[in-house]
This record gives C-alpha cells, structure tokens and sequence, in this order.
C-alpha cells in the first residue's frame, strides 16, 4: 500500500516537473535538443578534412616542420645514429628502408620533410574538426533559438 503511493507520488512528480521544465525550455528545443550534437558531429566530420587539407594546411605546416626539426636535431645531437630515435620515429624509416632505399642516403632534412607532410595532415585535420564542432555547435544553436522565437509568436 505505501510502496504503491510512493511510486504514483513519484510518477505525478515527475510528470508536473516534466512538463514545467519542457513548458520553460520551449517543446521545439526540447524536441532538437538530442539531434543538435549529432548533426554538429556529422557536420564537422564531413567538412574536416576539406577544411584541414585546403585553409588549415598551409598555415600549419612551417610550424609543424620546424618542431619536428627541432625535436630529431636534438635527439640526434648527442647520438648521431637512428637508435637514438624514438620508436615512433623509428618505424617510417624502417619501412623507407624495407622498400630498397639506403640509409646512408638520409639526412635529417629528408627525414624531416618525409614525416612533415602525414604529421601536417594529422594537426590540420584535428583543429578543422575542432574549429567546424565548436562553429557549427554556435550556429545551430542560434538557429534553434530563431526558429523557437519564431514559433513561440
């Protein structure tokens, strides 16, 4: 009997604070409110890699080069052989040199210019993804309140 009351008390709460929160929030955004992330994310997954390759790219790609240059001149400053490399490092030469290159051949400017490319595609694929979530987020955003406001009249 009391188990019973308890759980239709809690029921009826929850349908009047239910229904207070959607009559605040507008039934429109309530409604978008679960589809908004979803369309941010696909949105910003589509568009990033145009984005990162074409406008991020360029930007990103001096900065990138010369930090890895900074950071292999300085691994190989004390140690100039490859087994001073991190293994990260290691494995791109190691498959440079399983395709029939010599590693003699190698300079640090070669190596450099080989693992800048990837690595710039990497960085600039992360911040466009980043840039398109947070703008598309903004967008949408203001769009469901514009359309909330219209209906609301």
């Amino acid at each position: 009997m009391l188990l019973e009351a308890f759980v239709e008390i809690l029921l009826l709460s929850t349908i009047v604070f239910g229904s207070y929160f959607g009559y605040r929030k507008g039934i429109f955004r309530l409604a978008v409110a679960p589809f908004r992330a979803v369309i941010c994310l696909a949105f910003a997954w589509y568009f990033s890699r145009w984005v990162g390759d074409v406008l991020i790219s360029p930007f990103v790609f001096s900065a990138v080069r010369n930090q890895l240059f900074e950071l292999l001149s300085e691994k190989l400053q004390f140690d100039n052989s490859i087994n001073s490399l991190p293994t990260v490092l290691k494995i791109p030469l190691g498959l440079s040199i399983f395709g029939g290159e010599d590693l003699e051949e190698w300079s640090l400017d070669q190596f450099v210019d080989m693992l800048a490319d990837p690595l710039t595609t990497l960085v600039s694929r992360i911040i466009a993804f980043s840039l398109l979530f947070i703008i598309s987020t903004i967008v949408l955003r203001l769009f469901v309140r514009l359309i909330d406001a219209f209906l609301d009249k």
